[in-house]
């Protein structure tokens, strides 16, 4: 509940100044498939994989020229990604970097961000019909609204601890997230005012999102790993279109 209130305040400032000449409106809700890309001097075995997380937003299109419009949209926006370090137990001790890999710790981050996006469109109807599909392309920002992560250490290669904690100070995540999206989405009229929507969308961050904390001391941990990210997102999003004629 803390973060829709961001959303609810964010949308109506973005929605207030088009009431007579918005051409369409949206609400919309589905998945970002979410990742980092890194930079890292590694001297540990770190593997890395997307996570899923939910994606609501609002949006107005507004009629440019032809087919030409731009949507301006506000969104709750959740990223991160999910870390798996291994340790090598060595067979022989007086061969420590030989060995079999075993899990070390997991780390689950969950950044929520109010994101904004100014997407220039072009749409075009499938034949005349109520289908329309388009081209997206434009800037998203972000601003941090929450951080949590999800830590589980490994003893023997087993789960010992698991623990969900706000990002703490020293993990020096970034409040504010820039980057590009662009992708494609199709609309389809049920009414003359009502239709509905689905995009897919890929975002690509450009700013450093902070270093990544996995460790109990995140200082020591990140000067290891020396760790930074920038997120990258696929968003899949279905809702409803209202119309205003």
């Amino acid at each position: 509940m803390k973060q829709v209130a961001p959303l609810v305040l964010a949308s109506s400032f973005l929605l207030s100044p088009f009431p007579a000449s918005a051409q369409t409106l949206s609400l919309t809700g589905g998945v970002n498939f979410t990742s980092v890309a890194t930079e890292t001097g590694l001297s540990a075995n770190v593997n890395y994989d997307s996570a899923k997380r939910p994606f609501t937003g609002v949006a107005a299109t507004v009629p440019i020229a032809g087919s030409f419009r731009i949507r301006l949209g506000a969104s709750l926006s959740q990223k991160g990604n999910f870390y798996a370090l291994d340790q090598i137990v060595p067979d022989d001790p007086n061969y420590p970097t030989f060995g079999t890999l075993e899990p070390y710790l997991d780390l689950h981050l969950k950044m929520g961000y109010v994101e904004f996006t100014a997407l220039a469109s072009l749409a075009s109807p499938v034949s005349g019909g109520p289908v329309a599909v388009r081209v997206l392309a434009g800037p998203a920002v972000g601003l941090l609204a929450s951080c949590k992560a999800t830590r589980t250490e490994y003893e023997e290669g087993r789960p010992s601890m698991t623990m969900t904690v706000s990002c703490p100070d020293e993990a020096q995540i970034a409040t504010l997230d820039l980057g590009l999206a662009a992708g494609a989405g199709l609309n389809v009229e049920l009414t003359d005012r009502l239709g509905v929507t689905a995009d897919l969308l890929y975002t690509h961050g450009l700013r450093d999102a902070g270093d990544v904390w996995v460790g109990s001391d995140p200082g020591d941990i990140n000067r290891e790993l020396d760790l930074s990210a920038k997120h990258r997102t696929l968003t899949l999003n279905t809702g409803l279109t209202y119309s205003i004629r």
